[in-house]
This record gives structure tokens, C-alpha cells and sequence, in this order.
């Protein structure tokens, strides 16, 4: 289900238009693929269905996406699971990580509307090289990644980390989140939130709340 959007306006009950835009990077500008591919990880290796997910939630999670862990580690454990070559591991992660060409080109219309910056649960070594591919350096001013800062959504520390950078009013900072639970902390920080859906229709409700271009 899609997120309501903000009622922007004057009125009674409305909310001001955002002055930053904030974007979760898988779900939202990527089509994110990471939880179907480990999946696909299990039945070549002779695993029972499901295994490398578990694993990976109960051994690798937190400690990858808070950079505790190392990619390299990661892969090899990874690969010593799924009987596979880490290098070819690496390989496929980064190519299951497709962007989303519409979503892309609004990027850099919204640039020239609001700041534009990203929080997202990911490696630097993995998003950094996706982000400077699809030419969105010049357009995302800032990039909060959690292997770099150490705080996984939807800890209030990641939140907060984002808005003492802003020093703005937190109620004028849109965040965009294909999971709920992220935006439920977000919204505790003070945000104004979004739902990212599969189908794309969170950018026109972006677009309808967002001030207009200059």
C-alpha cells in the first residue's frame, strides 16, 4: 500500500512544502533484488529453502550493513555456504542492483527543486559505484550509508544523524522508503513521509508536495 502523502498548504491541518528530499537507495532508486538473489543461492547448493536468507539475517546483517563486517569476509562465508566463487558472488550482487530509469531522471529534476540526499542500509563499496553509473553524483548532495556511519535504519540515531547535518526543521525534510518500519522511525524524528511502492506512483505524490522549480 502506498503512504498518504503530506497535505501541503496553508489551510488548517496542512503540512509546509519539504525543503529536503531524502531517498533510500534499494526499493527506491534501485529496483533492489538482494532478498530474491540469495534465495536463488539455495537449491544449487543443496540447501534447503531459504537457508542463505536465514543466514544472512542471523550472522550477516547487522554486521555487513554497519561495516563491522567486511565485504570480502562476507563473501567468502557466503560462499563457503553456497558452494560458489566469491568473486562471482560480488558479480551478481552488483549487477542485481538495477536502477530505476524514471525515478533516475526525476532525481535530477528534484535537484533543482530541493537538496537531494540519500539514507540507505548498504555498502559504500557496493552503492557508491551504482550511484556515480547512473551520472547521479553531481545531483545527490550528500549520502548517509550505513557501513559508513554505522547506524541501520530504523534506529533514531540514523534519523538523527540526518538531521543535525540538516539543522533545519525536521517537518521539512521528506523521506522516501520502500518499508514501513523505516518511515514509523522516521516520522518519530519528526519527518514528513513517503511509501515507495513497486508500481513508481510515490513519485507523483513527491512531485505534488515538492515547491515548484525556480
Amino acid at each position: 500500500m502506498v503512504g498518504t502523502p503530506p497535505t501541503v498548504g496553508t489551510g488548517p491541518g496542512s503540512t509546509p512544502r519539504p525543503e529536503l528530499l531524502l531517498l533510500d537507495a534499494g526499493g527506491v532508486i534501485f529496483e533492489e533484488k538482494f532478498d530474491h538473489w540469495l534465495g536463488s543461492l539455495d537449491r544449487p547448493a543443496g540447501l534447503p529453502a531459504g537457508t542463505c536468507a536465514r543466514q544472512f539475517d542471523l550472522r550477516w546483517y547487522r554486521p555487513l550493513w554497519s561495516g563491522t563486517l567486511s565485504t570480502g569476509q562476507f563473501l567468502s562465508e557466503l560462499a563457503e555456504l553456497a558452494r560458489r566463487d566469491p568473486q562471482q558472488l560480488q558479480d551478481e550482487i552488483m549487477a542485481g542492483f538495477d536502477a530505476l530509469p524514471t525515478v533516475t531522471s526525476n532525481i535530477k529534476r528534484w535537484a533543482g527543486q530541493v537538496p537531494v540526499w540519500v539514507l540507505s542500509n548498504h555498502r559504500a563499496e557496493w552503492l557508491r559505484p551504482l550511484i556515480t553509473r547512473q551520472g547521479l553524483d553531481g545531483y545527490l548532495a550528500r549520502m548517509f550509508i550505513s557501513s559508513e556511519t554505522g547506524r541501520i535504519k530504523p534506529d533514531g540515531r540514523a534519523y538523527e544523524m540526518v538531521a543535525t547535518a540538516w539543522a533545519g526543521p525536521p517537518g521539512l525534510v521528506l523521506f522516501v522508503d520502500d518499508r514501513e518500519r523505516n518511515l514509523v522511525a522516521a516520522r518519530a524524528a519528526g519527518f514528513q513521509t513517503v511509501l515507495a511502492d513497486p508500481a513508481g506512483s510515490w513519485v507523483a505524490q513527491v512531485d505534488r508536495v515538492l515547491p515548484p522549480a525556480c
